[in-house]
């Protein structure tokens, strides 16, 4: 399995770069594409890339006890990393992003009535056109 992940893709959804990729990027050195709109990401994906150039231990948000013994020993391969801002759809537009009430909580729907009225707008696209874009033909790990 391991020579099959190194050449392989991970599209992953979600509060982006948690210890999962940071291990598949260590073990694999494979191409990992990440898929995540929102500001609490987005922060933390900077507080990544700025813990592993200088190992300053600072994070915002509720981070695991166990965080930084999963990650701090890691190699990770930026140059196969890709952040993408936007949201996953069925096609490529411009949505409503609802946050839930509680500031605290991670999550948020493009999906009305799920949680609060509180929203921003967000780029959305499809997984194919997502993979268009970055000349992919196949993922063999989608994690959403």
């Amino acid at each position: 399995m391991s020579s099959y992940l190194k050449a392989s893709l991970t599209l992953r959804s979600g509060e982006a770069l948690c210890s999962f990729d940071l291990l598949l990027s260590n073990r694999y050195n494979s191409n990992v594409i990440l898929i995540d709109p929102t500001k609490r990401a987005i922060e933390h994906y900077k507080e990544i890339l700025r813990y592993f150039k200088t190992k300053e231990w600072k994070f915002s948000g509720d981070i695991q006890n166990d965080y930084k013994k999963n990650i701090a020993e890691l190699k990770v391969n930026f140059d196969k990393i890709k952040y993408i801002e936007k949201g996953l759809w069925e096609e490529q537009s411009k949505m409503k992003f609802l946050q839930q009430t509680n500031p605290k909580y991670v999550s948020q729907s493009l999906k009305k009535e799920m949680f609060g009225t509180n929203f921003y707008e967000v780029e959305v696209d499809s997984v194919k056109n997502l993979m268009i874009d970055n000349n992919h033909d196949k993922i063999d790990l989608l994690k959403i």
